[in-house]
Order: structure tokens, then sequence, then C-alpha cells
């Protein structure tokens, strides 16, 4: 009788992104560590952003808002705006808890400084900020 093949996890290995049946168990807690380092960035309360030469603290709970532009995202507290290259949706992988919604391609709002949301546009005390029909329902799903 011949031995079934053996996977070849030599690529899988380096990442930790997979676990390929049949797996030992060393490999598996090696996984889930990483699972947990990850769990525990997103749960921090604030950012560091690199903002030019310059590595800038943000709380969580001061961003009011996040506004793309191309290659760019400016992160708005009441206080300042920060610039940051990098992609929307990098800056979403930053900030992904249940404080805040993305609400257009390029906004993602902290939904406990909401005033006012209208069918097209929501207010927060500083500005108005555009609402796109795809987002609208996970919007209000989310409030």
């Amino acid at each position: 009788m011949k031995e079934a093949p053996k996977p070849t996890n030599i690529g899988y290995e380096k990442d930790n992104n997979y676990l390929l049946k049949p797996f030992e168990f060393g490999r598996f807690l090696k996984a889930v560590n990483k699972l947990a380092e990850q769990t525990e960035k997103a749960s921090q309360n604030y950012l560091f952003l690199k903002s030019g030469y310059e590595f800038i603290r943000i709380e969580k709970s001061d961003l009011r808002y996040i506004k793309g532009d191309g290659n760019y995202v400016g992160f708005h507290t009441s206080e300042r705006k920060v610039l940051c290259r990098m992609k929307m949706d990098e800056a979403e992988s930053l900030v992904s808890s249940d404080d805040f919604i993305k609400v257009h391609r390029s906004y993602i709002v902290n939904k406990t400084i909401i005033l006012k949301v209208e069918k097209h546009q929501l207010h927060i005390k500083e500005c108005t900020i555009p609402i796109s029909q795809t987002y609208y329902e996970n919007l209000i799903t989310k409030l």
C-alpha cells in the first residue's frame, strides 16, 4: 500500500495565514498566537500615524472623521488634521471598531459625534459629510 502524499506547506510556513490539514499542534498554536497579536493591536485606543518624517499619536476617541483623497488620507480631530500617505482601505483597517462607520468611499466617521443624519449627508459639529447610497443602509443599521 502506498502512503498518501504529504502536503507541501513550505510556502505557507512563513506567512501563518493558512493552516493546511493535517497540521501539527505547534503550527496551530503559532497561528492562534498571531491572531491574538493582531486582535490586541486592533483593540488599542490610539494610533501612531506617519506624516512626513514624524510619527504622531492620535487617540481614537479624539478622531472625528477620516477623509481620503487619492493616495493621501486626512485624520481630522477637534484640534488638528494629520495627513498621511496611505489608501482609504488601510485607514479603515486601522480604526476598525464599532465606533467608526464608512459613509462614503472617501469618508469614515466616528459615530459618537454624529448630530444629524439626512438622506445624502450627515452633520457633525465641524462640518457636513456626504453619504453615498451604497453606505446609507449600513450607516442606519449601525446607529
